[in-house]
């Protein structure tokens, strides 16, 4: 479903598109309320699996620079996520 509804959007005509693929969402400093399984859990997966995790900051950072700076692919995993977040 995620990879039609991505070709769908891909087809409505825009100049630039992305679509953000930002895997395990590691919770921020300071953030309220993160779930206990995600305190518990995400900083295991962090360790265990660094290409898959990624924080909001970055997140943000990099739809921000995709937009400011464009990127060669539409579809953006973790890797290209981390990569345009440090502009």
């Amino acid at each position: 479903m995620k990879g039609r509804t991505e070709n769908e959007l891909g087809r409505l005509g825009f100049k630039q598109s992305y679509n953000f693929r930002p895997g395990i969402m590691k919770p921020s400093p300071g953030q309220r309320n993160p779930k206990t399984w995600q305190r518990i859990l995400v900083p295991i997966f962090s360790l265990l699996m660094p290409r898959s995790t990624c924080r909001m900051q970055e997140m943000g950072l990099a739809m921000i620079n995709s937009v400011l700076k464009s990127y060669s692919k539409r579809t953006l995993e973790v890797k290209d996520i981390k990569i345009l977040a440090r502009g």
